[in-house]
């Protein structure tokens, strides 16, 4: 169990850091570490408010099971929808004695007690501070105060590095927005050269996506790209770099990822989206994707590297679709693409 010192000094060095030049997922990362520590806990969550939704995403998580896949909790939904709706912050000792709990399979850790936390700006909850332990009864009245202290010093600079990280999003799909891939994708190669590590592009097509739109309408065609978007995330590494290209169109950024793993990312999201089914109200939506693969020769440019994945695609569209492809190999020397 951490003590009230040390919780206490944990709780300024976040706020040191957080007063500095932090990335948004750098920041939320350090928050959730601290909440595992300042509570004495064993998993811990930031989770924050989806723009225009009641829905509260796993920003950052740490611990124990915390890379298994996270459940985003709807307003009223659980005890983190609780917390969002009314704004009060909990400690539950006996998780399942309390009506409001809601078990979620294959979480990849057991949870006895939790402590949660608003995360308040200006009147409004943007998001949720949790922690949990495997043993009821485990956090006291030091922890509750500790960890209320650590909500309240970090949300601030969370929602400061929040909206700084949504100007440059796209706001429907919360990819990286288009004016992004360039700047982006010439920063990855330049570290790459740098350390000799291997890069990957892919680029994600939705199969038909017209015909969704002209079928269903755009509401359902935009709720088609959300899901698509979260489910795409929900695959790849933290480190990967997911931009919108522009309509159906997403380009993936994958560093540390050689041919073969670039493939086998493809195919998992490939066969994850496959195997989904859209519901919006009365109708149910099926959509697959054609993936072009293309993987750093360390002499291309970064637009030869993206546009080999675009062919690929291509190639994948004339095969039938919904399937991945990989580009040949790219010729030596093509610095200007041709």
């Amino acid at each position: 169990m951490t003590s009230a010192s040390e919780a206490l000094r944990r709780i300024l060095a976040v706020s040191d850091a957080l007063a500095g030049d932090l990335e948004f997922d750098q920041a939320l990362g350090l928050v959730a570490d601290s909440a595992v520590v300042v509570a004495g806990a064993t998993h811990a969550s930031v989770r924050l408010l989806a723009p225009d939704e009641g829905i509260l995403l796993a920003s950052a998580r740490a611990g124990e099971g915390s890379t298994a896949p996270p459940k985003a909790f709807r307003r009223g939904e659980g005890l983190m929808g609780w917390v969002l709706e009314f704004g009060q912050g909990l400690v539950v000792s006996d998780v399942n004695a309390d009506s409001r709990y809601e078990r979620v399979e294959g979480q990849g850790f057991e949870i006895g007690s939790m402590i949660l936390e608003p995360l308040v700006v200006g009147g409004v909850v943007v998001g949720v501070l949790s922690a949990s332990s495997p043993q009821a009864h485990a956090f006291g009245s030091d922890q509750a105060m500790a960890f209320k202290l650590l909500a309240r010093c970090t949300q601030f600079p969370l929602e400061r590095a929040r909206l700084q990280r949504m100007a440059v999003l796209d706001h429907l799909t919360l990819a990286f927005a288009p004016s992004t891939l360039a700047p982006k994708l010439a920063h990855i190669l330049d570290e790459a050269r740098a350390t000799g590590g291997d890069v990957s592009l892919l680029f994600l097509d939705l199969d038909h996506f017209k015909a969704v739109n002209d079928t269903h309408g755009h509401a359902t065609g935009d709720a088609v790209l959300k899901r698509f978007a979260s489910e795409v995330r929900a695959t790849i590494r933290k480190r990967d770099v997911f931009v919108r290209r522009g309509g159906e169109e997403f380009v993936l950024l994958l560093t540390e990822a050689d041919a073969v793993d670039a493939f086998a990312m493809a195919e998992r999201i490939r066969k994850r989206i496959d195997a989904l089914e859209l519901v919006e109200g009365t109708t149910r939506v099926r959509v697959s994707t054609s993936i072009g693969v293309a993987t750093w020769n360390r002499d291309e440019s970064g637009e030869a590297l993206e546009r080999r994945a675009d062919d690929a695609v291509y190639v994948a569209k004339s095969l039938g679709r919904n399937r991945s492809v990989a580009a040949p190999e790219a010729a030596v020397n093509d610095d200007d693409g041709a």
